[in-house]
């Protein structure tokens, strides 16, 4: 049995939904039957068997931020 992982830019999902201006919510398990009854071999028992969220995070660090960050973690690691 062959299986397939999901990988969803809920960014990019979010806004194509919200363009269509739709009133409920998007349904992922619905999205998943439909991708898996579309896309996967039925036949051969193959279906999403893992999937994956991902988003942008609206207010990044900088550059600067994630040196930071990685030194004061480094440090801390040392310290304890």
């Amino acid at each position: 049995m062959e299986s397939v992982a999901w990988f969803v830019d809920g960014s990019y999902l979010f806004k194509v939904w919200s363009a269509l201006r739709r009133s409920d919510n998007l349904d992922y398990l619905k999205l998943r039957r439909f991708l898996e009854e579309r896309f996967c071999d039925q036949k051969a028992g193959e279906l999403i068997d893992e999937a994956y969220y991902f988003n942008a995070d609206s207010d990044p660090p900088s550059a600067k931020q994630i040196a930071h960050g990685a030194t004061t973690d480094t440090v801390n690691a040392t310290l304890w």
